[in-house]
C-alpha cells in the first residue's frame, strides 16, 4: 500500500465532504449516494478492491456489496462485507445518509445484529461523517444504548490524522497480514457471551424438550420414534420458513403473525408451503396431521415469538448455510426417550461411546474439499463432469456435502462466465454480476451429490442444509419467475440423492440372517444398505468419483454396547479385512467401504486419528492402504488439537483407487499457519515405504536425537540470522544479464530477450548468480561465491526505486530498454502481478521488482543457500551478489544478526555477533542437514528443498565465552571455515593435476576438522552421527 497516495486520497474524500457537508447533510442525499460518493471510494483508498477490478470469482472477491435499500423496515444484508483471501468474512459495514444519526438506537443495533449472527469480531457504521467499530461479541438486546459495544469512534475531519489508526485496524493489508485477527478476533471459547451457535442450539434444545412434553402429555400412545420424526420435521419446517423470511423468500414476520395461533393453521402453513417448495421438505405424514396430533397452542405460539427480535437477535439473512449444519451436527447428538411417560432427553449411544458429539470444524472441510475436489474439477466443463459424483457415506447434517455443492457452484459459475455467458442457459445477469439460475442450481445438486446416513433424522437435516444451499442469494423475482415459467415447485425432491441407510451393510446381509427369528426387527435396527440398487449412478459408473467425510470413530470395545451382534458378524465374518482384529476402530471400516465404493480413479479424503499409523490396532487397515498403494498424501497434525474441547490426535488421509508410486506427509505444527496456507514440512515417499508394519516415516531414535537438539539448543537459525528470499523480478528474462555479454567500460553490452544487441550503463548493474546457463554453475559449501552475470537492478542503496527523471538523465540507455520492452509480451506476467498489487503505472516507475522482498539487504556480507540440492549448499558472499529466489528456489540468503543481546536478548556470557564463518559451517553439518531433510519437500531425481520454512528450525548452538575451552572451539571453526575457503581458491587456479589433488586432500582434512568440531559443539556422538545417516 502507498501509504502517501491513501493519504492524498483520503484528504480529497474529507476536503470535499466538508466543502458541501449541509447539502450532504439534508435527507434528500440519500444512501446510494453518500456509498458511491465517500464510502466506496475511502474504503478503494484503504487498499479494498470494492468495485472488483481484479475481476476476482464472485466467491472470492474482496468486497461483497448489496444493493441499497432505502426502506428502514425491510428486512436485509449488511451494505459490505468484507472478506479475506480465501473469501472469508472477517467484518461488515453498514452504512446509512449523513442525515441519519448514529447515535440513535436502531443503527448501532441493526450492525450488531448483523455481525452477530455472522459469528464476527467486530463490524463497522458509517455515514462517513462518523465512521464506529463495535463489539459483535456481545449478544445484541433490545434497549441497548448505541454506545453499548462501541470501541473506536472516528469523525470524518480525524480520518487523515488518524489514518495510520484506520489503516493498522481495517485496510486490506491489515486483513490479509493477520493484524485484524490479532488485534479483533476472540476464540469462541473465551468470549464472555454466547455465540449464535451457541444461543441458537440451547434454543433449539429448548423447544425441542418443550414441545416433546406437550406431545408426550397430550398423545399418550405416541411412540419414541414417533416422537423423534415429529418434533425434529416440525422445528425443521418452521426454521425453514423463518429463514425464508429472513432471505425474503417469504412474507416477512408471516409465521409470527398468524392470529390465534394453533398446530392446525401451523399445519396448513406447511401445506401451502409444500405446494410452493416440494422436496418433501413439508411433506409431513397423515398421521401428524393437525387432525391426528395435539399441541397446546401456546407452545407453538411461545416458539414462534421467540424466533423473532427481540425475544431473540436473530437476523438469519447474514447466517451461512454450514452455520445452520454445524449446529444441527450438535442437536442431532442427543434424542428424545420416554420412561415410564416422562420425557427424558439422553445422548445417542453412539455418541455416548466416541466421547461426546463434535462438529468437524470448517477450515478441515475445506481443505478436504480442496484436495479431492477442487483439483479434480479445475477448468473442467459442464460435460466433462457429466459423470462426476460426491458422495458422503456417513454425512451426518450434510457439512462435506454442503461445502461440496458450494465448490461445485462457484466452479459452474465461473466456468460459464469464461465461457460467453450469453449463450449459456445456467447463468443469468444481475447488474454487472453473473449468477447461476435456480435450474441449473438444482441440476449441479442432483447430478453430482449423494449422501448416506443411518440415522434418519440426521438425513433429514443433510436435505434442509442442501436445501437452504439452494436457495440462498436468489433473488425473491427470480424464485416468482421460476415459479410462472416451470409452473413447478422450486425445489428438488433429494430423496434419490441424500438417503436413509447402513453404508457398511449391503444386501448380503440378508443372506447373514436368512434364519433368524427376529429378522424385521434385526433389518429395522441395521438397515442394510445397496448402492447399485439405490444410486443408479453409481451402477452406471461403477462407483463414485470422491468420497469425503470424517467417520465416526468408535472403538469396538465400545460398539459392541450399542450395535447388534448381527452388524459385528458381518464387519468380522463377511464384510472387512479391517475388522479382522480383537481391536480395531469403526473408522477403519468406513475407509476399507470407501475404497470399494471408488471408481477406478476415484479419491478419497477423511479426517481420522493419527493412532492407525502405529498402533497393532491399525495393523489391517495399513495393510489394505499398503496393498492397494492407495495412499497419496497424509497431512498430519502432531500435537495440535483440531476439535474444539477434545482431544484427539488427527491426520487428513487422502487416498486413490488407482495405485500410487509416490506419497506426501505434510507435518503440521503450526496449525494457524496451516489454515492460512502457510507451507508445512513435506517429505515424500515411494509405495515400497509403506507396509502393514507402522508408518513411522522418520525413525523413532532419529526423533529421539532431533528432539535432544532442539531442547538443548533454545535458540534456531530464524533466531540469530535475517533469513530473506532472493529477487522477485517476475520477469528474469528482462532483468539477468547471462551467457552473452562482455564488459565495455562504463557499459556492459548483452543479447535482449528478443535476441537484440543491446548495451546498458554498468552502474545500474549488480553481480548476479544464477545455475540457468549451460554450465551449470553450483554452490560448493564453505566457498566464497562467484558472480556469473549481471542483473539489472533499478534502485538505490537504500532499495528505493531510481526515480524517471533520474532514470531518463543518469541512465538513458536502461530507461530506452525499459521502454522497449514495457508493453511486450515477455513482460505480461510481472505487469499483472504488479497490477494485482496496485503497483503498475505508466506514468510512474513500471520498470520495478515484481515484488519489493529483499530489496536492499544484498549489500554486505552473506550466506547464499542453493535452495534444491541433495546436500548442503551454503556459499559465502561478501561482494553484494544479487540472487534470484523465493519458495523451493533457486536461493535464499542468511545474514546473521547484529547484537544478539539486544535481538532476542541472550545471555551477556554469550557470542553477541556469531561469525558468518561459524554459522556456516553448522549449517553444513550433516546432522543439521539431517535435520533439514527429514522435513523437506523431495522433488524428481532426489532434490529436496532447503527453503526458509525448512531451515529456520534448526537449532543453533551458543557460544559461551566465558566458558575458555569452548570459545576457543568456535575461534577454531571460523580460523577453518576462512582456511578452506582459501585453499578453494588455489584449487581453482591450480595448473597441473598434482596441484589439484594436494589442494583436494587438503580440502577434505579440514572438512573433517570443521565437522568435528561442531559436532563436539553439540555434543553429538559417533553413534548418533551415524543415525542422522539414515534418514
Amino acid at each position: 500500500m502507498d501509504i502517501k497516495e491513501t493519504r492524498k486520497r483520503v484528504q480529497e474524500l474529507v476536503q470535499a465532504y466538508d466543502q458541501r457537508k449541509e447539502e450532504y447533510r439534508h435527507e434528500d442525499y440519500n444512501e446510494s449516494e453518500v456509498r458511491a460518493d465517500f464510502i466506496d471510494p475511502f474504503f478503494e483508498a484503504l487498499g479494498w478492491d470494492v468495485d472488483n477490478r481484479k475481476g476476482r470469482p464472485r466467491h472470492l472477491r474482496e468486497v461483497k456489496r448489496e444493493a441499497s435499500v432505502e426502506d428502514e423496515e425491510s428486512v436485509k444484508k449488511p451494505d459490505y462485507e468484507f472478506r479475506d483471501e480465501e473469501g472469508n468474512r472477517k467484518f461488515f459495514v453498514e452504512a446509512k445518509k449523513p442525515s441519519i444519526s448514529l447515535t440513535s438506537q436502531e443503527p448501532p443495533l441493526q450492525i450488531r445484529r448483523y455481525g452477530w449472527n455472522a459469528n464476527l469480531s467486530i463490524s463497522v457504521l458509517t455515514n462517513f461523517e462518523k465512521l464506529i467499530f463495535y463489539d459483535c461479541t456481545r449478544i445484541p438486546e433490545e434497549g441497548d444504548h448505541a454506545h453499548v459495544g462501541q470501541i473506536r469512534t472516528y469523525e470524518y475531519d480525524e480520518y487523515v490524522e488518524k489514518l495510520d489508526e484506520l489503516i493498522e485496524f481495517i485496510s486490506r493489508e491489515a486483513v490479509v497480514s493477520g493484524r485484524f485477527s490479532e488485534e479483533f478476533e476472540i476464540p469462541a471459547e473465551k468470549r464472555e457471551t454466547k455465540t449464535f451457535d451457541d444461543f441458537f442450539l440451547n434454543q433449539l434444545e429448548e423447544w425441542r424438550e418443550k414441545l416433546a412434553e406437550n406431545i408426550i402429555e397430550n398423545n399418550p400412545g405416541i411412540t419414541e420414534e414417533q416422537l423423534n420424526y415429529f418434533v425434529h420435521r416440525l422445528l425443521n419446517r418452521i426454521i425453514f420458513l423463518r429463514i425464508s423470511e429472513d432471505r425474503e423468500h417469504e412474507p416477512y414476520e408471516r409465521l409470527k403473525e398468524i392470529e390465534d395461533v394453533t398446530y392446525g393453521k401451523l399445519y396448513d402453513i406447511f401445506q401451502e408451503a409444500d405446494e410452493e417448495y416440494n422436496s418433501k421438505l413439508f411433506d409431513l405424514l397423515s398421521k401428524y396431521s393437525a387432525e391426528n396430533i395435539d399441541i397446546d397452542a401456546d407452545i407453538i405460539a411461545k416458539v414462534l415469538e421467540q424466533l423473532y427480535y427481540p425475544q431473540s437477535p436473530y437476523t438469519f439473512a447474514v447466517v451461512q448455510s454450514h452455520i445452520i449444519g454445524k449446529i444441527y451436527d450438535l442437536f442431532l447428538g442427543r434424542s428424545l426417550t420416554i420412561k415410564n411417560g416422562e420425557l427424558e432427553v439422553t445422548e445417542k449411544p453412539e455418541v455416548e461411546y466416541s466421547q461426546g458429539v463434535v462438529t468437524t470444524p470448517k477450515f478441515i472441510v475445506e481443505k478436504i474439499v480442496e484436495e479431492t475436489i477442487t483439483s479434480e474439477i479445475q477448468s473442467r466443463s459442464p460435460e466433462d463432469l457429466e459423470d462426476f459424483t460426491i458422495a458422503d457415506i456417513c454425512c451426518g447434517s450434510g457439512l462435506f456435502l454442503t461445502e461440496s455443492y458450494a465448490e461445485l457452484l462457484d466452479h459452474y459459475r465461473e466456468w460459464y462466465i469464461q465461457n460467453d455467458p450469453e449463450d449459456q442457459e445456467g447463468v443469468y445477469r444481475i447488474g454487472d454480476e453473473w449468477r447461476l439460475t435456480l435450474s441449473e442450481r438444482q441440476r449441479i445438486l442432483e447430478k453430482h451429490l449423494y449422501g448416506v446416513d443411518v440415522d434418519q433424522l440426521a438425513v433429514e437435516v443433510a436435505r434442509f442444509s442442501l436445501l437452504l444451499k439452494i436457495l440462498e442469494d436468489q433473488p425473491k423475482a427470480i424464485i416468482d419467475h421460476y415459479i410462472d415459467r416451470h409452473g413447478t415447485p422450486i425445489l428438488p425432491d433429494l430423496g434419490d440423492n441424500i438417503k436413509n441407510g447402513n453404508s457398511l451393510v449391503d444386501e448380503r446381509f440378508f443372506e447373514q440372517i436368512r434364519n433368524s427369528k427376529d429378522k424385521d426387527e434385526i433389518l429395522k435396527d441395521v438397515t442394510p444398505f445397496n448402492f447399485e440398487s439405490q444410486f443408479p449412478v453409481f451402477e452406471r459408473e461403477n462407483g463414485f468419483s470422491t468420497i469425503i467425510s470424517n467417520p465416526p470413530y468408535v472403538r469396538i470395545q465400545n460398539m459392541v454396547e450399542y450395535l447388534r451382534e448381527e452388524e459385528m458378524n458381518f464387519y468380522s465374518k463377511v464384510g472387512y479385512e479391517t475388522a479382522q482384529d480383537d481391536n480395531y476402530d469403526r473408522y477403519s471400516v468406513f475407509i476399507e467401504r470407501a475404497l470399494d465404493l471408488l471408481n477406478e480413479n476415484g479419491s478419497l479424503g477423511y479426517i481420522v486419528p493419527q493412532k492407525f499409523l502405529t498402533l497393532k490396532s491399525g495393523r489391517n487397515l495399513r495393510k489394505v492402504i499398503s496393498n492397494g498403494d492407495h495412499l497419496s498424501k497424509l497431512v498430519h497434525f502432531g500435537v495440535e488439537q483440531i476439535f474444539e474441547n477434545r482431544s484427539n490426535y488427527t491426520c487428513l488421509l487422502f487416498l486413490e483407487k488407482e495405485r500410487q508410486e509416490t506419497f506426501q506427509v505434510e507435518k503440521v505444527s503450526d496449525l494457524n499457519a496451516w489454515i492460512n496456507d502457510d507451507v508445512s514440512e513435506t517429505i515424500t515417499g515411494n509405495r515400497e515405504d509403506l507396509t502393514s508394519e507402522p508408518w513411522t516415516f522418520v525413525g523413532d531414535a532419529v526423533d529421539d536425537l532431533f528432539a535432544r537438539l532442539k531442547e538443548e539448543h533454545e535458540y534456531t537459525l530464524n533466531d540469530v540470522a535475517d533469513i530473506f528470499v532472493g529477487a522477485q523480478t517476475s520477469c528474469n528474462l528482462l532483468y539477468e544479464i547471462k551467457d552473452n555479454f562482455e564488459e565495455q567500460g562504463e557499459y556492459v553490452s548483452f543479447e535482449g530477450p528478443n535476441g537484440e544487441g543491446r548495451k546498458i550503463e554498468r552502474e545500474i548493474l549488480r553481480p548476479y548468480f544464477h545455475t540457468t546457463n549451460r554450465f551449470k554453475p553450483t554452490i560448493v559449501p564453505m566457498t566464497h561465491l562467484k558472480p556469473n552475470g549481471y542483473i539489472i537492478y533499478p534502485y538505490d542503496e537504500d532499495g528505493e526505486i531510481i526515480p524517471i527523471e533520474t532514470m531518463q538523465e543518469k541512465y538513458p540507455k536502461a530507461w530506452e530498454y525499459f521502454n522497449d520492452y514495457r508493453n511486450k509480451e515477455v513482460c505480461a506476467k510481472r505487469r499483472r502481478t504488479l497490477e494485482e498489487r496496485d503497483l503498475y503505472n505508466d506514468d510512474e516507475e513500471f520498470y520495478r521488482y515484481g515484488r519489493y522482498q529483499s530489496i536492499g539487504k544484498f549489500v554486505g556480507e552473506k550466506i547464499i543457500v542453493q535452495v534444491l540440492s541433495k546436500e548442503p549448499k551454503y556459499g559465502y558472499d561478501d561482494s553484494d551478489v544479487v540472487v534470484t529466489g523465493g519458495g523451493n528456489g533457486p536461493f535464499y540468503n542468511i545474514r546473521p544478526y547484529d547484537n544478539l543481546q539486544q535481538k532476542i536478548e541472550t545471555p551477556d556470557s554469550f557470542v553477541s555477533d556469531l561469525d558468518i564463518r561459524y554459522l556456516m559451517a553448522v549449517v553444513c553439518h550433516p546432522i543439521i542437514e539431517a535435520m533439514v531433510r527429514s522435513g523437506s519437500s523431495f522433488f524428481r531425481g532426489g532434490y529436496y528443498s532447503h527453503g526458509k520454512q525448512f531451515i529456520k528450525d534448526v537449532p543453533i548452538k551458543m557460544i559461551d565465552k566465558n566458558d575458555e575451552e569452548e570459545f576457543q572451539k568456535y575461534q577454531a571453526v571460523i580460523r577453518l571455515v576462512q582456511e578452506h575457503m582459501d585453499v578453494y581458491e588455489k584449487f581453482l587456479n591450480a595448473k597441473t593435476e598434482k596441484e589439484r589433488q594436494i589442494h583436494e586432500e587438503h580440502l577434505s582434512d579440514l572438512r573433517s576438522k570443521i565437522g568435528s568440531y561442531i559436532s563436539n559443539l553439540y555434543n553429538l556422538s559417533e553413534k548418533e552421527m551415524e543415525i542422522a545417516k539414515t534418514v
